[in-house]
């Protein structure tokens, strides 16, 4: 049957069982969007946790060894005797 011998019903059918299969893979497209979404955002937020604790413990790092010496200073001792400090 040639396309000018399709009645208006059968051109009507044939679009309409495209359409449907372009609709359910655009819902499985969505889907799979969806879920990389999710895991991207869950990566995120683990990404931005660990760095938050980099930049804590390098602060309290900075803190430590600064106390550290001072009182190195205050005993006399030069700051670097017992460890290789920054």
């Amino acid at each position: 049957m040639s396309t000018a011998e399709l009645t208006p019903d059968t051109q009507t059918s044939d679009l309409e069982l495209q359409w449907r299969r372009v609709h359910e893979a655009t819902n499985s497209a969505r889907t799979d969007y969806e879920a990389v979404a999710e895991r991207l955002r869950a990566m995120a937020n683990v990404f931005e946790k660990a760095r938050e604790r980099l930049d804590i413990l390098e602060i309290l790092e900075a803190r430590t060894l600064a106390e550290l010496k001072s009182e190195r200073r205050e005993c006399g001792r030069p700051a670097e005797t017992m460890i290789d400090l920054r």
